[in-house]
């Protein structure tokens, strides 16, 4: 599980100080990998997925949103090669991320 705590300013933290679990998407996924950048988080699962919320004005998750997620969305990683690839590790700067992936053999 993924718990999450601070000021919660855009979604990159719970609504208050005290820890609250991260729910939706992430419920039934083995989380193996986080970062979060200024204003947003992304983690990686067991089975390789990726997932990200907060603000994402910047692209920073993959794709420019005019909103702010509170809860994860999936990362859409590897559309090039339909989707087949297996995130391994996830890194964030201030307003950028990046993924290390392992392609099909």
């Amino acid at each position: 599980h993924i718990y999450t705590f601070g000021c919660g300013a855009l979604g990159r933290e719970g609504p208050g100080s005290r820890p609250e679990r991260v729910l939706g998407l992430l419920e039934n996924e083995v989380v193996v990998g986080v970062t979060a950048g200024e204003w947003f988080m992304i983690v990686v699962t067991k089975s390789g997925k990726v997932f990200g919320w907060g603000d994402a004005a910047s692209g920073q998750m993959g794709f420019k949103l005019s909103r702010t997620d509170r809860v994860p969305v999936q990362i859409p990683i590897g559309e090039e090669t339909d989707g087949n690839v297996f995130v391994a590790k996830v890194a964030a700067g201030y307003q950028h991320a990046l993924a290390t992936v392992v392609l099909p053999s």
